[in-house]
């Protein structure tokens, strides 16, 4: 998808104006909380290109159009709404952002190309069995 395109719809759904670069920060920011969850690696949006009409033609397309929309977009717009201090809009769109993750991890092979070798999979969960103020304890 362009990166243009998808900065006009972030900008238009979370009803603000945010600048090109600031909005890139925060579509990488989504890109790394895939990667992180996913054990991928897909690639940072180019953010240094060297003047802003550049990105007219910038295409991002290491994540097909579609998941762009589904995971992007919202995390995205869950930023700007947090950094409006909207703390119920980017609640709103955090919780469309982990839900897309969840589907994402479900339904999407990721291509060889962008996996993380070195990243350990699975779900880790806590044992709070010994926490001295876990109820599993007694008293």
């Amino acid at each position: 998808m362009e990166v243009m395109r998808l900065i006009q719809h972030i900008n238009l759904v979370t009803d603000e104006d945010f600048e090109l670069m600031e909005v890139i920060g925060f579509l990488n920011d989504g890109i790394a909380k895939v990667n992180t969850e996913c054990g991928s690696n897909f690639p940072f949006i180019d953010d240094t290109l060297p003047n802003e009409a550049m990105y007219q033609f910038e295409e991002y397309d290491a994540i097909p159009d579609t998941w762009q929309r589904m995971l992007l977009v919202p995390f995205a717009a869950g930023r700007i709404k947090e950094n409006d201090s909207s703390q119920f809009e980017y609640m709103d769109w955090y919780g469309q952002f982990d839900a897309a993750l969840m589907k994402f991890q479900e339904k999407y092979d990721i291509p060889e190309e962008y996996l993380d070798a070195g990243a350990k999979t699975g779900r880790y969960e806590e044992d709070y069995r010994d926490n001295i103020f876990s109820h599993l304890r007694g008293w």
